[in-house]
């Protein structure tokens, strides 16, 4: 996703990256761990008397509030280590 993004909104910064599989794996791997993290803090604590159904929409519900912010964090506001990509360093 990350990749793709790249190739097609910032065409002249995905050109000067020298070695694709590492850069966005990286990337990956940085979103992977927010999403995680993102994702338990999200969820909070079990409530007195919740239901399995309401914990797996409880659960459901911040996975996918996790997985917007990291995918717009990775996409439009890149890890630290990608900027010199991005500017052109």
């Amino acid at each position: 996703m990350a990749e793709d993004h790249w190739r097609h909104h910032l065409p002249n910064a995905y050109s000067r990256i020298e070695d694709r599989p590492r850069f966005f794996g990286r990337i990956a791997d940085e979103a992977q761990s927010q999403l995680e993290d993102l994702e338990e803090a999200l969820r909070g604590e079990e409530p007195p008397g919740e239901t399995f159904a309401q914990r797996m929409a409880r659960y459901q519900a911040a996975r996918t509030a996790a997985e917007e912010i990291v995918v717009r964090e990775v996409l439009f506001d890149p890890p630290s280590e990608t900027r010199g990509v991005i500017d052109g360093q």
